[in-house]
């Protein structure tokens, strides 16, 4: 997989196209692991190899040295408690533990944890607490649908009735606005022609 950045060309000249994501394997994450701890390679040349940074690789080297395998694996599919969140931000705080040393010690993603702390700090603890319901959210059943069709109509029926109620009210009051005039008019003349 090729996730370098490619340069393109348009009439604007030279331009960089957005680099694609990789996402490792527990495999492949040992594998480069293992270069690194047996001594064969540096964490940057691992990283130039898979195309990804060697701090992250920094990372999973001290996350299999920890817990070992199952330390290169993140639990990001859990549903966090406010409670749990709360402690491990205090944790960081009050410890100065880093992003990354956390990351490791708790298995959880550093910019998962990151958005923790920064909610904290904009918003203060009970922003821990309060939780967006995760994924999209369900498409409307046919009763929901079919309500929400039939209220569009009447609403664009009262719509369509109000602007006709207006425009009949504009064109009535145009209309006594121009006998108004005409009959000024016809008076008009007939002072100057007499």
């Amino acid at each position: 997989m090729n996730s370098t950045p490619k340069v393109g060309h348009n009439i604007w000249g030279v331009f960089m196209l957005k680099k694609k994501r990789n996402k490792f394997s527990v495999d492949d994450k040992e594998r480069a692991v293992l270069k690194i701890i047996q001594g064969d390679s540096t964490y940057r040349s691992v990283a130039r190899d898979l195309q990804t940074s060697h701090r992250l690789v920094s990372i999973w080297v001290k996350s299999y040295k920890l817990y070992g395998k199952p330390g290169l694996s993140l639990r990001n599919n859990i549903k966090y408690t406010g409670d749990f969140k709360l402690q491990l931000v205090m944790e960081m705080l009050n410890c100065k533990l880093s992003l990354h040393q956390m990351s490791v010690k708790h298995h959880i993603s550093h910019s998962v944890i990151a958005t923790w702390k920064n909610k904290y700090e904009k918003y203060g603890a009970s922003a821990l607490f309060n939780d967006k319901p995760r994924g999209r959210p369900p498409k409307m059943k046919n009763q929901a649908k079919k309500n929400k069709e039939s209220s569009f109509l009447s609403e664009n029926c009262i719509d369509k009735t109000i602007h006709k109620i207006y425009n009949e009210t504009l064109l009535h009051s145009f209309t006594l606005m121009l006998d108004f005039y005409c009959t000024q008019l016809i008076l008009f003349l007939n002072v100057f022609s007499t």
